[in-house]
């Protein structure tokens, strides 16, 4: 789509996100690469990372990577740290010119501001699945069965799946359980 709007734009990738910008370790995002990694899904091409933006030095270093590669815009994509980079960065970038965008990708839909995030519905979707069919399972067979859904410290996955997929029971990172209490009421 990039090429589309503008045949001469480049799409460049920094590997393992924030590190990538601090230590200029990118690759160029070809129509070749994409195909490569088409269907696969996740973060696989150019992997992940957690490293914040949050010194001077690896602020030097970043605005360093993108002026020297002539970056017209930073589209940073992911979630509560990612754009808490992307804050800093667009305002740290302002002055060169260099347009920064947070986007909002986190299966935890825990980001503010936003009601949903890129791989949220999907991971909602795959849960409910899980959840419908260990339902049917755990009543054709008679047993407790019981089904753990990604979500760092945000219930939100597990609360719609258990919703829509009938489940009995739900716990929730936002309100902690404590097994050992309950046996001692027993």
């Amino acid at each position: 789509a990039l090429r589309a709007a503008n045949p001469a734009s480049r799409l460049i990738g920094f590997l393992m996100g924030p590190d990538g910008i601090i230590e200029s370790e990118y690759v160029e995002i070809t129509d070749a690469l994409v195909d490569h990694y088409r269907n696969i899904g996740g973060f696989t091409m150019i992997r992940t990372g957690r490293t914040k933006i949050d010194t001077p030095e690896k602020m030097a270093l970043s605005r360093k990577t993108c002026q020297d590669l002539g970056l017209d815009a930073l589209v940073v994509v992911g979630g509560d740290d990612s754009n808490t980079n992307a804050a800093f960065l667009a305002q740290e970038m302002f002055a060169e010119g260099i347009q920064v965008i947070g986007v909002p990708k986190t299966i935890d839909n825990d980001l503010t501001a936003t009601d949903s995030t890129f791989g949220y519905q999907t991971a909602v979707q795959i849960a409910t699945e899980a959840v419908d069919k260990l339902v049917t399972t755990a009543a054709s067979h008679n047993r407790v069965l019981i089904l753990e859904v990604m979500g760092r410290y945000a219930g939100w996955i597990a609360l719609n799946a258990a919703v829509a997929g009938g489940a009995e029971i739900c716990l929730l990172p936002e309100f902690p359980y404590h097994v050992d209490k309950v046996l001692e009421k027993v």
